[in-house]
Parts: C-alpha cells; sequence; structure tokens
C-alpha cells in the first residue's frame, strides 16, 4: 500500500543560517530540554502539510522559506517549499536542501478540491490512493469530500492535543464529530460513505437493521451453546484470582531460586578470576627469585674474586710500606702527589669500595628476595580457601537448578490453566458487547454520532483493539490486555475507565497507543494510511500507578521507557518521530535516528535554531 515517508525539515533566509534536522526513515529521536524548538518541529511538519499558519516565534525571524523532504509512494524524492507567511506550495521533484530556488516544477494550492489536482491535499490523497472519497457528516447520510487535514490529526499529534481529555480521533468541535468518526471508519475497513443513502426510507433502514439484529442474535445463540457448560463469569474470575495467586507464589519461588543461583555463579567467577590471577602471580613472582638467585650468585663470585685479590696482594707485598713494588723508589723518595706506574695506595682503596657496595647490594637482594618468597607463600596459602569456595558455588548451583525444576513445571500447569479460564473470560466479554452492539442496533434514540458509529464493524474494532492492546503490553502499561475502543464512545477504555477519566500521564501514553495501533493496523492489512506518525511528548508525564508521583512530575521509569523505545525499534512497521525531553536509559539502535538539543551553545546543537538566532535568545518564546 502507498505510504509517505518524511525526509527532512529545512529553512533558510538570505542572511541567516539554513537549519535542518534530517528524518530517518524507520524512527527518529528529537530529544533535548524546554524552549529548544522541539514543538515547533512538530508545527512546521504541519504547516508543510497544509495547515494555515506556522508557529510565530522570534528565533524563526529572517527565515523566509520553509522546505519539507518526502519519498513519495513510487520512490520519488520530491521537496515541498513554502514562504513562512503560508499561502501555495511548491513542489520540486527533486531533493532540495537550501536556497536561492529555482522555478519549480508545479505550483499547488493549499485549499482542498477534490475535482482539481493543483492543490495539496488532492495530489497527496492520490499520492495515497484516497482521491474521490466521501465521508458522512451528519445522520442524514449528507457527505463531504475527504481532504488530506481529515488525517494529519490522526499522524501528527502535539503536546497538547496527546494529554486533551478529547477523545484520540477528534479534533474537539462538535460540528466535525461525525466526519472525523466517518474519517477513522474510513481507514480500518478501506471504505467510504459515497453510497450512503440520504434520508432512506423508514421501512428500508428498519428491514435492514431487523437483519443486522437476527445476525447478532444467531451470533448470541452459538455462543451460549458453547458456554453451556463453562462456569460463570463470577466462578471464573475467582479462579483467574486464585490462579494469578499461585502464580505471584511461584513466581516469588523461582524469582529467589534464580537471585540466589545467580549470586552463587558471581561468587564462582570471582573466585575463579581471583585463583588465576593468584596462579600468574606465583608464577611471576617465582620466575623473579630464579632471576634474583642468579644475581645473587654473580654478587657472591664478585666478592670471591675481590677477596682472592686482597690475599694476593697482601702476599705480594703491594699493601706494604716500603719500596714502591712498581717503581722501585725508596720511601723517602716517594711523591704523595704524584702517581707512578702502580698506585698501591689507590689499589686497596679500590679493592676495598668495591667490596663494600657489593655487599650492599647482596644485602638488599637478600631482602628482596625474602620478600617476594613471603608473598608467593602467602599467595598459596590463599587457593585452598578459593577452591574450596568454587566448589562449594558449583554444588550449590546444582542444587539450586535441581529445585528451579518442580517449580518451572508448576508455572507452565498454572498459565496453562490461567489462560483456559481466560478464554471461558473472553467468551463472556464477547457475549456482552454482541449484546451491546444488538441492544444499540435497536435503540431509537442514538445521537448523531452513534448512528455513525454504529456503522464501524465490530469486528473490525476488536481487531483495532487488540492491536492498541499490544502496544500498551509491549510497553509495559499495567492491565494492557483489556484495554478496547470503546465504538459507542468513540474512545479507548483501559483498566474499566475511559481514557478521558484517567490522568494526564497515562491519557498521553493511551493516545500515543491509539495512534500507533491505528498506523500499525493500516500497515499490516495494506489499507490506506500516510505511513508516518508524529508523537510529541508521549511519554513525558507518565508514571506507573504505583508509583509514588503519581500526579506526573519527575522521572520517566527507566524500564518503562526502554520498552517504548524498544517497541518503536523493532515492532512499529511506519515511520514514527517522537520528540521527548530526556535520554533514553539505553542507546538507540544504529538504524536509528537520534536528534539532541543541548540548550548549551558550548555543547552540540543548541536548538533546532542556532544560539544566538535575532540577537541574543533573551525573550526565547519556543515551546519544547
Amino acid at each position: 500500500m502507498n505510504r509517505l515517508v518524511l525526509r527532512h525539515l529545512t529553512m533558510f533566509g538570505e542572511k541567516v543560517e539554513t537549519v535542518s534536522v534530517n528524518l530517518g526513515r524507520h524512527m527518529t529521536l528529537i530529544r533535548g530540554p524546554s524552549d529548544t524548538g522541539k514543538s515547533f518541529i512538530a508545527n512546521a511538519i504541519d504547516f508543510m502539510l497544509g495547515a494555515k499558519a506556522l508557529q510565530d516565534v522570534r528565533e524563526r525571524v529572517g527565515y523566509s522559506t520553509v522546505l519539507l523532504g518526502l519519498t513519495m509512494p513510487n520512490g520519488e524524492e520530491v521537496t515541498l517549499a513554502r514562504s513562512t507567511k503560508g499561502g501555495q506550495f511548491s513542489l520540486f521533484t527533486s531533493d532540495v536542501r537550501d536556497g536561492p530556488l529555482d522555478v519549480a516544477e508545479r505550483t499547488l494550492s493549499q485549499t482542498h478540491n477534490a475535482k482539481n489536482e493543483d492543490n495539496l491535499s488532492n495530489w497527496l490523497l492520490k499520492a495515497l490512493g484516497l482521491e474521490g472519497r466521501e465521508m458522512q457528516k451528519n445522520k442524514d447520510g449528507n457527505t463531504h469530500p475527504l481532504s488530506f487535514r481529515d488525517l494529519v490529526h490522526l499522524c501528527i499529534v502535539d503536546e497538547t492535543q496527546i494529554q486533551s481529555k478529547v477523545p484520540p480521533a477528534q479534533k474537539g468541535n462538535y460540528p466535525t464529530r461525525t466526519k472525523e468518526i466517518s474519517v477513522l471508519r474510513s481507514l480500518l475497513e478501506d471504505d467510504d460513505d459515497s453510497a450512503t443513502a440520504v434520508e432512506a426510507s423508514v421501512a428500508k433502514s428498519k428491514l435492514a437493521q431487523n437483519a443486522k439484529v437476527e445476525v447478532y442474535d444467531k451470533l448470541l445463540a452459538d455462543l451460549e451453546a458453547d458456554m453451556q457448560d463453562a462456569p460463570t463469569e463470577k466462578e471464573c474470575h475467582s479462579q483467574m484470582a486464585k490462579l494469578n495467586q499461585a502464580l505471584s507464589q511461584y513466581t516469588g519461588s523461582m524469582k529467589s531460586l534464580r537471585a540466589e543461583r545467580d549470586d552463587r555463579a558471581r561468587d564462582r567467577i570471582v573466585s575463579q578470576n581471583e585463583l588465576v590471577g593468584i596462579e600468574d602471580n606465583i608464577g611471576d613472582a617465582s620466575s623473579l627469585i630464579a632471576r634474583f638467585e642468579l644475581l645473587r650468585a654473580q654478587y657472591m663470585s664478585d666478592l670471591a674474586r675481590l677477596e682472592m685479590l686482597r690475599e694476593a696482594g697482601n702476599l705480594l707485598g703491594f699493601f706494604d710500606v716500603g719500596v714502591c713494588p712498581f717503581c722501585g723508589a725508596e720511601p723517602g723518595h716517594q711523591l704523595a702527589n704524584k702517581a707512578c706506574d702502580g698506585d698501591v695506595t689507590s689499589l686497596n682503596e679500590s679493592v676495598t669500595s668495591e667490596g663494600r657496595r657489593t655487599h650492599i647490594l647482596l644485602s638488599d637482594l637478600v631482602a628482596t628476595i625474602a620478600d617476594l618468597e613471603e608473598q608467593r607463600s602467602a599467595l598459596a596459602r590463599r587457593i585452598p580457601s578459593l577452591e574450596s569456595t568454587i566448589k562449594s558455588s558449583a554444588s550449590r548451583i546444582a542444587e539450586l537448578e535441581r529445585q528451579m525444576e518442580p517449580v518451572s513445571s508448576g508455572l507452565d500447569e498454572l498459565f496453562d490453566a490461567r489462560s483456559k479460564v481466560d478464554n471461558v473470560i473472553s467468551n463472556y466479554r464477547r457475549r456482552d458487547m454482541l449484546e451491546e452492539a444488538r441492544s444499540e442496533l435497536i435503540s431509537e434514540s442514538a445521537r448523531d454520532t452513534s448512528q455513525v458509529a454504529a456503522k464501524m464493524q465490530l469486528a473490525v474494532i476488536a481487531e483495532f483493539s487488540t492491536e492498541i492492546s499490544a502496544c500498551l503490553e509491549a510497553w509495559g502499561v499495567p492491565e494492557s490486555g483489556d484495554a478496547r475502543y470503546d465504538r459507542g464512545e468513540q474512545d479507548i477504555v483501559q483498566a474499566d475507565q475511559l481514557r478521558s477519566d484517567h490522568g494526564k500521564g497515562m491519557r498521553s501514553i493511551l493516545h500515543a497507543a491509539f495512534t500507533i495501533g491505528l498506523a500499525q493496523f493500516c500497515i499490516t492489512r495494506d489499507l490506506p494510511h500516510p505511513g508516518f506518525v508524529v508523537l510529541d511528548s508521549p511519554i513525558l508525564t507518565y508514571r506507573p500507578p504505583d508509583s509514588e508521583d503519581a500526579e506526573g512530575e519527575g522521572t520517566v521509569p527507566p524500564e518503562f521507557a526502554d520498552a517504548f523505545y524498544e517497541d518503536m525499534q523493532t515492532r512499529f512497521l511506519g515511520q514514527v518521530i517522537i520528540l521527548e525531553n530526556d535520554r533514553p536509559p539505553t542507546p538507540l539502535s544504529a538504524q536509528t535516528v537520534e536528534i539532541s538539543f543541548s540548550k548549551n551553545p558550548d555543547l552540540g546543537r543548541y536548538g533546532y535554531f542556532p544560539h544566538g538566532t535575532d540577537g541574543d535568545n533573551g525573550g526565547l518564546t519556543l515551546e519544547n
């Protein structure tokens, strides 16, 4: 199915530095503190897809043109250009990232016209295969042409919208609610309302209604037959509570055993590493001792030679006072300040000095050898204790693994039993949904929006609910398995509570799950959808139900943030652009484009606009 890919958002002017962000084909995370231009990026993308006005911030003074790079469904690279003041679009069939611009290949009006292709809306709808669709706008069956602007709020969700109590598929304007529900149904069912009969006769409507009631009666009868021998819903919930309690106990036992096993394994590894280190150190010490013993032997040999030299000198009279043995001079003729061919006194002093120096070196060497031998002995004394610890750890690990086998088997049995009970509970829920749908069909007081919503197929709603639930489950949101999209309320129900009744953190998460789930639903079923999603601060204010900080202040739980980003990078099939404040706890994959704004002129990239734009940033008015 046809999809769009956003490639880059660029702004330039005559006397300012061109600014741009490159967007990845799969996931892009743009993060940084407040007032760095993150929300402006979402607003600018919206502006380049047909919104009337660009956010007026002082940092964009001097910038005259906005560029949005797109990869079209046919693979063609194009660029949309538009004045920051608004108005028509210039279309270039190439990747343009700076000015001045050449003459555009085509000019597109910002106003939708289903009968004219020279407008942005119809051009984009045609590329997606959605041109010519009609959307029902009231209970009488009147229709209105689908515009690309009818889809944008389902793809680009700003920070205000994501926290709003307004249902995710709607904009909050009562006159447009019916059409907005029709647009959602059109995406989910790949259909439109062009065949809707205006002011159909009561008899024909009644006949169609009765036929649908009969279908629901048949479905309910078949379901009741399948549930004939099943326990009551109350008994099922009671069994489920007991099974969950048993699972909690088994899980606790398994967790305790695994924790002890991991501790023992770490102890064994530490001891093994220490033992290897000790053995290496003993080897090094033994090598040094062997070398020093050779040096000691050399010192002893040198001392022996000196002693021999001294004895020989004494025997030959070299060191006695008298006639000089070298020059033959009588004592009276020997001059102390004049050297002869053999200086007896100097020779004696040299022998004595060399012997003294060698004795000192030998003494230091002996002390060093003694220290090394003591270190080697101390290391050797540590070995039996380490070997005992390694053996004890290995034995305990084997015992713990034997204890874990029956616990693991018990867990499998409990999970199997819970699955069976859950199937029965699901049948009761399905029965309730069928009965509710049947009641809606025969209700004579349905509102306009309810009449249009009733056209949405329950089977499709159930599948869409599964996609929403899968998102929440992947992100680790509690009670995600019970989340569903309520056709009557046109909102998400989670933990038996409408999204609008939750706090702003949970409202943001549920809105994100709706937006991602809708895109995933359409992409996996090859249904029309723009193919990209922009989420502004989806997880910033979320806190788990048991968090001490339930009002959404502080830091996003790292395990939740990791699960959210992992799901976006691995399971989601479309293009997602996320604007957030905090750095992900775990580094993102190499395929993900991560852009960081620092709000620090000396550290990385300051923001979407460079530091000092329009003077000094003293009156910064950017949101996020």
